[in-house]
């Protein structure tokens, strides 16, 4: 059962390096764990660094509920296609799992 929380340690290893302190890390940590014991994955959808997207869609993947899934994915499209051109086809993969296939062409 270990291995369900592997993503999660993932974007944690990944993040540990744009944090400046302690304090930081402290506050991200806890912020973290807040939303794995709530379910509040609207929260790190708003607020992942973008180039952990991936991270951030695993964590989706595994733990979204199925009725919230769906917007989710979505909202992560939208700010991967507000970056530029260059997060646009990391879009498109949040857009796929999304089912939404009207932006999907769009950005395409």
């Amino acid at each position: 059962m270990w291995f369900l929380y592997v993503p999660i340690l993932h974007f944690i290893s990944n993040n540990f390096v744009m944090l400046n302190s302690n304090f930081k890390l402290f506050v991200f940590l806890f912020k973290l764990m807040s939303v794995v014991v709530n379910r509040d994955w609207r929260d790190i959808v708003e607020s992942c660094v973008l180039e952990n997207w991936r991270e951030a869609l695993a964590a989706l993947v595994t733990y979204a509920k199925a009725e919230e899934f769906t917007a989710l994915c979505d909202l992560l499209g939208q700010r991967l296609e507000q970056e530029g051109d260059e997060h646009c086809s990391n879009a498109m993969v949040c857009y796929i799992c999304a089912g939404n296939v009207e932006k999907f062409v769009s950005c395409w």
